[in-house]
């Protein structure tokens, strides 16, 4: 495997553009704002962003844009970065996954492990230094309780190049000024052949203060004879000064994420027609995943079997042997506030609703002790599709965001065997219930 960098995506994911071409502030407020509308993969980048623009600039994108956000204050670049893809979200599971290892084998205290706390899409600011006013949104960070600034933070990347990942880096590093201890860098390329490769490298600063790498590993194309493959921290890293042998290795498991990310890469979408099927095979893959497509009636027997028979010829055998691996399944069941209540005239609809919430507990109570999270959501409103563009346009913000009920829906997967939910409910804030 050579050791350099794989070409960057297409430029067509891509998009930039001078603040000069912009009239004046409120001009690109509206700019930032039509971001919202993006929904699919997508990189902004923003040049010579006054100084005072900054802060009006980040209170439009947290109120209107789900996107990942770092502003440079050495160059005034500001980068947006629209629907991170599911190669990019792989690391939250495998990072709570990895917090919960250490707990069970020990690596860090339970007390330890009450006072980590894993997040993502917080932005962080820095009040001095080099890249003082920059801010900086990392993919995923692990914060000590009372502190301003994370330990330990992760970046993952797809069309960012590693030059540009190891800006970031720079920014957390330094600008951190010594609170922030180790970044670890993911970086993933699409190949010819829709194929992906990946890369995970650690670093650290030195005495003077300057980033270092300390570690390169390859995640894919996998080397069958390696084993046990590991990015090293220590504890002293994650945890500060202080606590109980600060020198002692903490390891991330490559084999993990390695997991993880081929489920990503991989997805299996049903639909009544291809029609429906083809636009989101475009946008996953055009994002980097890998998708079949099924026309499929659920409520058919017959065509069901087919369908699983065709998922099975292409994935294999789906059975207790994998459910019980290291990273566990998700199974997630979708319902209706007639789940809870009926209502006049529908008891058909409500029967089934119920039927459905009370499987979910009962699958949830019998699987639980395996690691495997069950959980029952509750979708109260009209979802926003094209089917549905005449409903409620009185209504600002009236229906259900299809991209926020995918991130509910990923939020629940990302959670670790210590503290799963077993139901949630989304509806809209005009929702009556």
């Amino acid at each position: 495997m050579s050791d350099d960098t794989p070409p960057p995506q297409p430029s067509s994911l891509i998009t930039q553009q001078s603040c000069a071409d912009f009239k004046d502030i409120e001009s690109f407020k509206d700019c930032l704002a039509s971001i919202a509308q993006v929904k699919e993969y997508h990189e902004f980048v923003f040049l010579d962003v006054p100084r005072d623009w900054e802060d009006t600039a980040f209170e439009v994108l947290d109120e209107v844009v789900s996107a990942r956000k770092t502003y440079d204050s050495t160059t005034d670049v500001l980068r947006v970065l629209t629907m991170p893809t599911a190669i990019h979200n792989c690391i939250q599971p495998w990072l709570y996954n990895q917090l919960f290892n250490w707990g069970i084998t020990g690596a860090i205290k339970r007390y330890e492990e009450e006072m980590i706390h894993g997040e993502s899409g917080t932005t962080l600011q820095f009040p001095s230094g080099p890249y003082r006013t920059s801010r900086k949104e990392p993919d995923f960070f692990f914060m000590i309780r009372g502190r301003l600034l994370p330990t330990v933070a992760v970046e993952s990347g797809w069309s960012e190049t590693m030059p540009r990942l190891q800006n970031g880096l720079n920014i957390l590093l330094v600008g951190g000024d010594g609170s922030i201890k180790v970044v670890i860098i993911i970086k993933w390329s699409r190949l010819t052949g829709n194929r992906v490769s990946g890369v995970a490298e650690l670093y650290k600063c030195d005495r003077n203060g300057i980033p270092v790498r300390e570690q390169r590993e390859v995640i894919f194309p996998h080397d069958s004879t390696t084993v046990n493959q590991q990015l090293v921290i220590r504890r002293r890293d994650l945890l500060g000064s202080g606590y109980d042998n600060p020198n002692d290795s903490l390891f991330f498991d490559l084999d993990l994420l390695r997991d993880f990310a081929s489920r990503a890469l991989e997805l299996v979408l049903l639909a009544r027609s291809q029609s429906s099927l083809d636009p989101l095979i475009a946008q996953i893959t055009q994002s980097g995943g890998s998708a079949m497509g099924v026309p499929t009636d659920v409520s058919n027997s017959t065509g069901m079997t087919s369908t699983i028979d065709q998922i099975k010829a292409k994935f294999g055998y789906t059975g207790p042997d994998v459910q019980c691996r290291q990273s566990p399944p998700t199974l997630i069941f979708t319902g209706a506030t007639a789940a809870l209540k009926g209502g006049s005239g529908l008891s058909g609809f409500a029967m089934s609703k119920f039927g459905i919430r009370a499987m979910s507990q009962s699958l949830a109570r019998e699987f639980d002790p395996e690691g495997v999270h069950i959980s029952h959501a509750i979708i109260d409103g009209i979802i926003d599709t094209e089917k549905t563009k005449g409903y409620l346009n009185d209504v600002p913000d009236g229906k259900l965001d299809p991209e926020w009920i995918a991130e509910s829906c990923w939020f629940l997967h990302s959670q670790p065997r210590t503290s799963f939910t077993h139901e949630i409910d989304l509806r809209p804030y005009a929702e009556t219930w």
